[in-house]
């Protein structure tokens, strides 16, 4: 159940962190093991929140939430930032009426699963994504980018099902008012409060605001590894 930003503490100071999360390394979550072992320390290292981990932008992710997925009623730290999953239609049942096109993102849906085409998903784990499968190159493939918390309840820092989002939906795609329960399927994507659209970070370390009028075809391309699209940004 730990998730890619588990993994990158040791390398940005945040060692002792990532030692007081050690105890959910191991075990099977769904049976309340792993991440969600009834553990003293483990549980105040789950509330813990650096400041990079919640955006100035959207006061809705800063401080605890007993309303993420999975944690109802422990108090978890979210975050802002979603590791890119590629361009799976997560919402493969509703987005054809919701977006009006059927050219809504690659199916069969694989979030839960294994074989997504980006970088990070619920089971990235079990099928560990290395540069060198980044055919599309690092500089063209987003690796990270931004969520809004009350959007989407799938946003517990440190889990695997609450640090990544897909780029089936477009950019800033806002449900109002949100309903991050009735309709998750429809916000596990993108979005920002930043006026326009949305900070990526790409494999190659560079970070772009990608606005949210890109065209649907080139933002999915971007959020492949290894598509072989021919993409541009500005």
């Amino acid at each position: 159940g730990k998730g890619w930003i588990v993994g990158i503490l040791p390398f940005i100071e945040e060692q002792n962190l990532f030692e007081q999360l050690t105890p959910g390394f191991n075990g099977n979550f769904g049976s309340g093991n792993g991440m969600k072992t009834p553990n003293a320390d483990l549980r105040e290292a789950i509330q813990t929140q650096p400041s990079w981990l919640a955006c100035p932008e959207d006061p809705s992710a800063h401080g605890t939430s007993t309303d993420m997925w999975w944690w109802e009623g422990i108090p978890v730290a979210p975050t802002s930032y979603k590791g890119s999953l590629g361009d799976t239609a997560v919402c493969q049942k509703d987005c054809p009426t919701l977006f009006k096109t059927t050219d809504f993102g690659s199916v069969p849906d694989c979030h839960n699963r294994v074989g997504c085409n980006g970088m990070f998903w619920r089971n990235t784990f079990f099928q560990p994504i290395s540069n060198r499968q980044v055919s599309d190159g690092l500089s063209n493939t987003f690796f990270v980018g931004e969520g809004v918390v009350e959007q989407d309840f799938h946003a517990a820092a440190y889990f695997a099902d609450g640090d990544w989002a897909s780029c089936n939906v477009p950019v800033n795609f806002f449900l109002s008012p949100p309903d991050p329960v009735g309709s998750w399927y429809h916000t596990r994507s993108f979005r920002s409060l930043h006026p326009g659209g949305t900070q990526f970070a790409f494999g190659d370390g560079s970070v772009a605001f990608i606005n949210e009028d890109i065209d649907h075809r080139t933002y999915r391309a971007l959020s492949t590894r290894a598509g072989g699209e021919i993409t541009a940004i500005d």
